[in-house]
């Protein structure tokens, strides 16, 4: 598991910049860069909802992550190997392509 930092604040799944998922995934099957990626677990929380997901389990700070980016150093059979993670979109992101997975580096390629 990855320790998930999570800064998508209009994402039903977000609490206090964690994720209440058990597991997330992130797409970019043949991305690039960070841009490329994006949190296919995205869900836009509607501007007067109430997370009742977040207030009965809680968000922890490790998350499974299923990844599809096969180019980032830290995919291991579509498992996140990274330590910790960032999603990103901020108060912006409004649809899963507005996000993306900030820690993703790419594998040098020879």
């Amino acid at each position: 598991m990855s320790y998930l930092q999570c800064s998508v604040r209009r994402c039903a799944n977000n609490q206090n910049d964690l994720c209440v998922r058990e597991e997330i995934r992130v797409d970019g099957a043949a991305a690039a860069g960070r841009g490329d990626t994006s949190c296919r677990s995205f869900a836009l929380r509607p501007e007067s909802y109430e997370n009742a997901a977040a207030q009965a389990f809680g968000a922890e700070p490790e998350t499974d992550i299923v990844c599809e980016a096969m180019h980032c150093v830290f995919n291991e059979e579509c498992r996140c190997r990274a330590p910790s993670v960032d999603i990103g979109g901020g108060p912006a992101a409004h649809s899963t392509r507005d996000t993306q997975c900030c820690t993703f580096d790419s594998k040098k390629l020879i």
